[in-house]
């Protein structure tokens, strides 16, 4: 921790052990605490009780797993809760969305605390509603089974997938997405480009991928093209077969149920082995913070690496910044105790001042350095 977060250090050790425990008070092991504070060390800013604790006591108050919802995303402490939390669970509320079903989608998607309600939730939803069609209690089942729709950015991942099912001659989006909704996640070019393009290859229609839409969702490599080529390797047209029956739940299936007595487990298995690797486009490895609204701050805000004053993204952090360079006692090195005490800040010797350490510097800086000497030939 202090050698990728070297401001650590700076954080008086009276902070860092009430942080701490006031975690530990929210339910939260030891271990978890250690795990939490290695990916999000700006925590250790926070006052413990107007804070972390406040943060805690209204979460309680909801019907949700607190110490789930922390280790999933401890960002959550930095929040508000009448401000931010709230805001998120009455407006879920209004799209006729009960506590406990709220409570199952914040313990499955914990960053839904986090969503801006204006900027982001409310866009989402109106697009959902109006340019896909979506019935309100489609929506509700829909955000149930996969409430990170929420999450997902409009102009970086919603609307390319939308318009590339529609470029594929779909009129009907709505009921893709109704169907699997995690098809609005998954990126056009590197995921849905080429399964669409193998398929067209082997001799299926986009008409058989979306009898099946979550034939979009499986992995192109490991268990669609095997499966495919096994059955043209058999002599076994690949139309005679609907989809939903090839991407059976494991290779048994496949083999002794959807191909009877075609097909035997081992023979599939040496087939696959005997395949050679599939060149796929690389994933782009940010795709997730590009396709994902942050939490605090304003889109596109960066992330700042924690040295002193911690996350700049969380609100009142520049602030809590100023207040501790301001700050008039720190902890300093008492050699003939030998331990840590809270003693006032103090310079070092012959730092007082640059005029009282060096008098003549000011001047010193003032006056113009002298030329080169001249060269005698």
């Amino acid at each position: 921790l202090a050698t990728t977060s070297p401001g650590v250090l700076a954080v008086p050790a009276q902070q860092v052990g009430a942080v701490c425990e006031a975690m530990v008070s929210g339910g939260l092991e030891a271990r978890d605490v250690a795990r939490i504070v290695r990916g999000t060390p700006w925590l250790l800013l926070l006052h413990p009780d107007d804070e972390v604790r406040a943060v805690l006591g209204g979460l309680a108050e909801l019907p949700i797993d607190v110490p789930h919802v922390l280790r999933a995303y401890p960002e959550v402490l930095g929040l508000s809760v009448s401000e931010q939390v709230m805001a998120v669970w009455e407006e879920l509320s209004r799209l006729q969305l009960d506590d406990d079903e709220i409570a199952a989608m914040v313990g499955t998607c914990p960053r839904l605390l986090g969503v801006a309600v204006v900027e982001q939730l409310r866009p989402v939803v109106c697009v959902l509603l109006g340019e896909l069609e979506l019935s309100e209690s489609d929506l509700r089942r829909m955000l149930r089974a996969f409430p990170a729709t929420l999450l997902l950015s409009l102009p970086d991942a919603i609307r390319p997938v939308v318009q590339f099912l529609r470029d594929l001659g779909l009129r009907n989006v709505g009921r893709v997405v109704r169907v699997l909704p995690a098809v609005l996640g998954l990126d056009v070019g590197t995921e849905l480009m080429p399964k669409i393009r193998f398929l067209d290859k082997v001799g299926l229609s986009v008409y058989d991928a979306v009898q099946f839409p979550p034939v979009l969702a499986y992995p192109l490599d490991a268990v669609i093209r095997p499966r495919l080529l096994y059955m043209l390797y058999k002599g076994v047209p690949v139309t005679s077969v609907p989809l939903k029956y090839v991407i059976a739940p494991t290779d048994y299936d496949f083999c002794n149920i959807t191909l009877h007595a075609v097909a035997d487990l081992p023979g599939y298995e040496r087939f696959v082995k005997a395949l050679p690797p599939m060149q796929l486009p690389q994933v782009p490895a940010k795709r997730w913070e590009t396709r994902f609204r942050p939490v605090h701050g304003t889109p596109g805000a960066e992330t700042l690496r924690f040295q002193v004053k911690g996350d700049s993204r969380v609100p009142g952090m520049r602030e809590r910044l100023q207040q501790a360079q301001r700050v008039e006692v720190r902890e300093v090195w008492d050699a003939g105790s030998g331990k840590w005490v809270v003693g006032p800040a103090q310079a070092p010797p012959g730092r007082e001042g640059t005029a009282t350490a060096r008098p003549g510097a000011a001047a010193a800086r003032r006056q113009p350095r002298p030329g080169p000497e001249p060269r005698v030939v």
